[in-house]
């Protein structure tokens, strides 16, 4: 499967959480509550596509390749990681509508911006 269609994935299923949780945590007004076992599987899912493609773009390659783009999808996979698993401790449900659309935009931006730059080969 092509890796842009990985991203576009964890995008869809991050931008769809990210629409749950404002319309029933912001939208609602609703007192804070606990995240649902549901919603933490849901929240692990993208986040794990996520993952998968940053070893892929990263890791797996025959070179190294870190620009702008892997950057910033890296910072927003660990903020996305450390929002889920504050959940578990403090009620931190209104971070989520901001923290997932944030992971939605650069998630799929290593697809997009694979720099031809490559740092470990000699010149």
């Amino acid at each position: 499967m092509p890796d842009i269609v990985i991203h576009g994935i964890a995008c869809a299923a991050y931008l769809v959480l990210a629409w749950h949780f404002w319309n029933t945590r912001w939208r609602a007004a609703a007192p804070a509550t606990k995240l649902k076992s549901w919603e933490r599987a849901a929240i692990l899912a993208p986040l794990a596509l996520h993952a998968a493609t940053l070893y892929h773009a990263l890791f797996a390659a025959p070179e190294l390749r870190f620009g702008f783009a892997q950057a910033l999808s890296v910072m927003l996979f660990l903020a996305v990681l450390m929002c889920w698993l504050e959940g578990f401790f403090y009620p931190i449900e209104a971070l989520y509508p901001l923290v997932l659309a944030a992971g939605a935009i650069c998630a799929p931006l290593p697809a997009f911006f694979a720099s031809p730059w490559r740092c470990c080969t000699p010149c």
